[in-house]
């Protein structure tokens, strides 16, 4: 028994549990067996959905629609897989025969022109696309897709799609049809139009164009402006009057003596400006219902800072995502009919996009990770479509700093004796060997070599004075002595900058190791 929260037993009606009690007929009494399109726009001006077809003929949204396709109908990184019962768990070999039957059938058909068939679902609240099957064996191969008339069909109170037939509804069989929808609710299984959103700016932007088509036809000319004398009787008027409707033609006119002439501009000089920024407000109102943004397809006026372009940008990016979910969607439905069309009770195959590697992003994760310690295995670069007579791996020297896949040489290798100039800073000593520098040992003479480099004379005659510099100095007096000689330009509020950064990357650096050591 389960009891409430005062303790009360509660009814439990199984019957009532197990059975749909909110349907469209019992909440509205009214027994429908087709659905009505409850579009508010349409259902306002009293249209139906054969109206949205017209408004494909603008420009704008023609624009915008391919726009929106071309994010998704570019992207060649998608396939199907054989389904697994669950993450990490192989798929079973039945498994895989039917999502390569299924992938062998699909390379006959031209999946650009689906992909296009199932985007308009965005635009039109729903798309459906008929499935040609032939008998091939033992079993049905997809033989051909084919988007049809959206208007030939339609929802009853269930959601489920019918056929009019000769006017008749007519139920369609399981796996006849594949149905793409976007954002249906149980209310509106028609899905939700865009275009029948840019019903109105379509409406206002063509009315605007004639009524600028007009003024410019009327107005846009500058007028020719004679003054007469007063003497002027009408026919010398009416004369003057023709002399001007000819320079019209010709630009050349004969006016009598003592006449005025000017030409003058109805918009004063301002042309079709205003009404231009009429039909870019429309414009950018359709782009904003049906590709979430402006940017990509506006430019006018001021093109906005480097931050709202890269928004804007997201935004496409998103839309872009939503609109590759609704792909996936409809070819899964697709892949779950194949498979109970053809007695399967395997898991259907799963499609998906998937992103084009990045190499050049892999190669920057890789050399950080290498730079804290990460040491990597052949299978790692064998994964990223590395052959393996295409690399070898080369240990580094202890202690060493080479790039992941570099291969360093040693002394030994060269056949050179050890440079110990540079380890002692002076030309002729030679009572210091070549070091075997720990990896923080290491870093350190990276950051010294970095802070030469940045001082923007990192060549190695630099180097080599400022070391000789270094070697002949008795104490820190006589240093600065020898620098100030050796640079007489130098600009020493530099090289404290330098140093500062330096000093400041050493102390976080110790600090770091501090931390770690006690770790």
């Amino acid at each position: 028994m389960i009891l409430d929260r005062f303790g009360d037993p509660i009814k439990i009606e199984k019957k009532s549990l197990t059975t749909e009690m909110a349907t469209y007929t019992t909440a509205t009494g009214t027994g429908y067996d087709i659905l009505p399109d409850p579009d508010p726009v349409l259902l306002q001006r009293g249209d139906d959905a054969e109206v949205l077809d017209a408004l494909a003929a603008d420009d704008q949204v023609t624009m915008a629609m391919q726009l929106r396709r071309r994010k998704v109908t570019n992207k060649g990184n998608y396939d199907y897989m054989p389904g697994q019962p669950d993450k990490g768990v192989q798929p079973s070999n039945k498994a895989n025969m039917l999502c390569r039957d299924l992938t062998m059938d699909l390379s006959g058909i031209k999946l650009k022109n689906v992909f296009n068939a199932i985007l308009a679902a965005n635009f039109y609240g729903y798309s459906v696309i008929e499935l040609y099957w032939a008998v091939d064996g033992s079993r049905l191969k997809l033989a051909g897709m084919e988007e049809k008339p959206r208007e030939w069909f339609g929802f009853d109170d269930a959601g489920q799609l019918f056929f009019y037939e000769n006017g008749q509804k007519t139920p369609v069989p399981f796996g006849k049809f594949l149905v793409a929808r976007h954002e249906p609710t149980y209310k509106n299984p028609y899905g939700l139009r865009l275009l029948s959103r840019c019903l109105w700016p379509v409406a206002f932007k063509r009315a605007g164009v004639e009524w600028c088509m007009k003024f410019l036809e009327r107005f846009g000319m500058p007028w020719q402006v004679a003054k007469a004398p007063a003497s002027f009787d009408a026919a010398k008027r009416a004369s003057l009057a023709a002399s001007l409707a000819s320079m019209v033609q010709d630009a050349v006119a004969v006016l009598p003596q003592g006449s005025e002439h000017e030409i003058v501009r109805a918009d004063g000089g301002k042309g079709a400006g205003g009404f231009l920024e009429f039909l870019n407000f429309w414009n950018a109102s359709i782009s904003k219902v049906l590709s979430c943004q402006t940017q990509s397809s506006e430019i006018t006026g001021s093109t906005g800072t480097y931050a709202s372009s890269k928004t804007h940008y997201e935004v496409l990016e998103d839309v872009a995502t939503a609109d590759e979910m609704l792909v996936c969607d409809a070819m899964n439905d697709l892949g779950g009919i194949y498979a109970r069309l053809n007695g399967s009770v395997e898991y259907p195959p799963v499609f998906s996009f998937t992103e084009a590697e990045d190499h050049l992003s892999q190669s920057e994760l890789d050399k950080n990770r290498y730079a804290v310690g990460v040491r990597f295995t052949k299978p790692h670069f064998e994964r990223q479509g590395l052959k393996t007579d295409e690399f070898e791996l080369v240990e580094e020297p202890a202690g060493g700093t080479a790039d992941p896949g570099t291969k360093s040489k040693s002394n030994s290798d060269t056949g050179k004796a050890p440079d110990s100039s540079k380890a002692s800073g002076s030309g002729n000593s030679s009572e210091f060997a070549a070091p075997r520098f720990t990896r923080e040992q290491q870093a350190l003479e990276d950051l010294t070599d970095k802070t030469f480099t940045d001082t923007g004379q990192g060549v190695e005659g630099f180097q080599k004075t400022l070391l000789a510099c270094v070697g002949r100095a008795k104490g820190f007096d006589d240093l600065i002595q020898a620098l100030t000689e050796a640079f007489p330009k130098a600009d020493m509020g530099q090289f404290e900058d330098i140093l500062a950064q330096a000093m400041l990357a050493a102390e976080m650096f110790g600090k770091y190791r501090i931390i770690e050591e006690g770790k």
